[in-house]
């Protein structure tokens, strides 16, 4: 599903001087791709966020962010999106190998609004 959408908007994002006939077919493939999945196929719960330098808050890519058996690898611009991670206080917990641990609790409901967790970590002496 969420590589369905950033697909799409990866087509949309096209100028219209770019666009062939290629183009309008596969944006017609992604919208019937999306019109087909169920309640059940677009995940209910999550954290969104992203993990800073604490010093220099600039964006720490490569780190992992881990919460309910789940984890993911931060971008570039230290931004992630952790996917069913379940209802209720979640513990997330992100690490990085040149940075102390950190550990946070968020409010995970099933309403497809993902809390957003920013997290600075600090470097290691």
């Amino acid at each position: 599903m969420i590589q369905v959408l950033s697909s799409l908007r990866l087509v949309a994002s096209i100028s219209m001087a770019d666009r062939t006939p290629l183009h309008a077919a596969v944006v017609m493939l992604l919208v019937s791709s999306v019109a087909c999945l169920g309640p059940g196929d677009i995940p209910q719960t999550g954290v969104q966020g992203s993990v800073t330098n604490a010093a220099t808050r600039a964006p720490i890519g490569g780190a992992t962010v881990a919460a309910a058996g789940r984890q993911v690898v931060t971008g570039p611009e230290g931004r992630f999106i952790l996917l069913d991670i379940g209802e209720g206080r979640i513990t997330v917990r992100v690490t990085h190998p040149d940075y102390v641990d950190a550990q946070r609790e968020v409010v995970s409901v099933a309403r497809r609004e993902y809390p957003v967790l920013d997290v600075a970590l600090t470097p290691k002496p």
